[in-house]
C-alpha cells in the first residue's frame, strides 16, 4: 500500500554475470583492517552547526583506503550506513545524516571506491561484487561498536543495498531505498551505448558521460548551485562501470528481486530518474515482511535534498518498527 507523505543508467543487454569465485580474497578467511578518523565542525548548506563530523577511512580487502563521514554522538546502540547514488557522494546526506544523529543512532555515510573524497580510479568499477564486500568490510570493522545495523541507499545505491543483502541475509536490521534506481527513466543515447560496449572489452577505463542533468536532481536554487559547483561530484563513469551496472542488474533480475531485510522505499513523486511505476511493481511482489512505500508529493529526486526531516524522520521510524 502506498503511504502518501506530504513533505543508475540503464544500458545494454544481457550479459554473463561475475562468477562468486571472482569476489577479493579474505586472509584466512577473517575481514582484517582499522578505522581511522578526525574530527572537525560540521558545515553544512546552513552554515556551521554544533554536531561534529568525523572524516575517516577504512582499507578494503585488496588493501585500497577508502573515505566516510561519520555523524555521531557516542558508540549507540544502532549504526545507518549511508549508500550514495551513481554521480553523488556522502555529503550530499549530510541534513539527513546530522537530523538522525540527533535522534540517538550513529551515521556512516560511506565514498564508494571512485567516488567522493576517493581519488584513486575517479568513477571506475572493477567488479560490483566488490563494491558488496567494500560495505561488508566496513560493517565488520564497525561491528564491536554497534548492536544494530541498517542499510540506507539512494537511487544507484538502492541496487548495491538490495544485493548486498541478497549475499548477506539477515546482517542489517531494516533496508531504507530512497528514489531508488533500480528501474532508471534515463540511458545513454543509443550511439554512446554503442561506444561505451566496445570500450567495456578495449578501454575498459574510457570515461564516458552520466546523462543526469542538475534539474533533474532538484528545483531548489540553493541545492542546484551546490551540486553544479561539486568538485567531487562524479560526471563521468567509465565503460567498465556500466558493464558491471548491467551485470548488477542482472543479478538483481536473475534473483527476482527478492531479499529478506524489512524494507521500506520512499520515491519522489516527481522524479525524473527513476520509474516510480516499475518500483511500484516490484514492491509488490516482494515477499518481505514488514514492508512499506511512500510517495514524497511534489518532490523531485533528491529527497534527502528537498524533505530532510522527514527523510530521517521516516528512517528512525523505520529503524524503530524493524
Amino acid at each position: 500500500m502506498l503511504r502518501p507523505n506530504t513533505c543508475g543508467c540503464a544500458l545494454m543487454g544481457a550479459v554473463h554475470e561475475p562468477p562468486l569465485h571472482c569476489r577479493p580474497v579474505r586472509i584466512n578467511g577473517t575481514f582484517h583492517g582499522t578505522l581511522s578518523a578526525s574530527q572537525f565542525p560540521q558545515k553544512t548548506l546552513h552554515g556551521n552547526t554544533e554536531m561534529p563530523i568525523r572524516i575517516g577511512d577504512y582499507l578494503a580487502l585488496d588493501g585500497a583506503k577508502l573515505r566516510y563521514r561519520c555523524w555521531s554522538d557516542g558508540d549507540p546502540p544502532d549504526a545507518v550506513i549511508y549508500l550514495h547514488g551513481i554521480e553523488s557522494h556522502s555529503e550530499w546526506f549530510a541534513e539527513c545524516a546530522e537530523e538522525i544523529a540527533r535522534r540517538h543512532a550513529a551515521v556512516y555515510a560511506l565514498d564508494r571506491r571512485g567516488s567522493g573524497m576517493n581519488e584513486d580510479s575517479r568513477g571506475h568499477c572493477r567488479d560490483f561484487l566488490q563494491l558488496v564486500d567494500d560495505v561488508l568490510q566496513f560493517v565488520h570493522l564497525i561491528g564491536s561498536s554497534h548492536a544494530r545495523f541498517h542499510l540506507v541507499a539512494l537511487s544507484w545505491g538502492a541496487k548495491l543495498a538490495v544485493a548486498f543483502d541478497m549475499l548477506h541475509p539477515k546482517t542489517i536490521g531494516t533496508l531504507t531505498l530512497i528514489a531508488p534506481g533500480l528501474f532508471p527513466r534515463v540511458m545513454p543515447q543509443v550511439g554512446e551505448r554503442i561506444s561505451i560496449a566496445v570500450d567495456a572489452l578495449f578501454r575498459p577505463r574510457s570515461l564516458h558521460p552520466i546523462p543526469i542533468t542538475d534539474e533533474m536532481f532538484t528545483s531548489l536554487p540553493k541545492y542546484l548551485a551546490y551540486i553544479a559547483a561539486d568538485p567531487l561530484r562524479l560526471r563521468k563513469v567509465t565503460a567498465r562501470f556500466y558493464l558491471e551496472t548491467v551485470r548488477l542488474d542482472r543479478f538483481l533480475r536473475r534473483r527476482a528481486y527478492q531479499w529478506s531485510a524489512a524494507t521500506q522505499v520512499l520515491l519522489a513523486e516527481r522524479d525524473a530518474i527513476v520509474d516510480n511505476l516499475r518500483v511500484q511493481r516490484m514492491f509488490e511482489t516482494l515477499k518481505v515482511e514488514p514492508k512499506r512505500i511512500s510517495i514524497y508529493e511534489g518532490c523531485n529526486h533528491s529527497l534527502q535534498f528537498e524533505r530532510p526531516v522527514e527523510v530521517a524522520n521516516d528512517i528512525i521510524d523505520w529503524m524503530r518498527m524493524g
